[in-house]
């Protein structure tokens, strides 16, 4: 039987670090852009669906290994879908950055465990 060595992240390219932070600012901005002078009521749920998607994707790409991970990622992202647009009225807005953000997350989940388990004794 073979044995698996333990995930212990992934060292992120300081590019992919600067291109997550360009999806998290895509992720904001083009909702309130297209809103255009109505954005102040869009606002509680770009909120929502910013924060939540990127703890939600960075939490799972720190605690676990990248298969279980970007299973956890495809999910939340359906399951984001079908809560902003069937189940609370009117969140369609946070879709969006739910989605930007839990892709940037990943990238900062996976930087993260990295960054943690080079510092952990051995």
């Amino acid at each position: 039987m073979t044995k698996t060595r333990p995930w212990r992240g992934q060292r992120q390219h300081p590019v992919n670090l600067v291109a997550a932070v360009c999806l998290l600012v895509v992720g904001i901005a083009v909702p309130l852009g297209i809103a255009g002078p109505h954005a102040g009521v869009l606002v509680p749920s770009l909120v929502v669906g910013f924060v939540a998607g990127l703890v939600w994707a960075a939490g799972a790409f720190a605690l676990f290994r990248p298969g279980t991970a970007s299973l956890l990622l495809v999910v939340g992202i359906f399951g984001a879908m079908f809560l902003f647009t069937r189940v609370l009225d009117g969140w369609d807005a946070a879709l969006l950055p739910w989605i930007m953000c839990s892709f940037a997350g990943s990238v900062f989940g996976a930087h993260l465990r990295w960054l943690v388990a080079g510092r952990a004794p051995m």
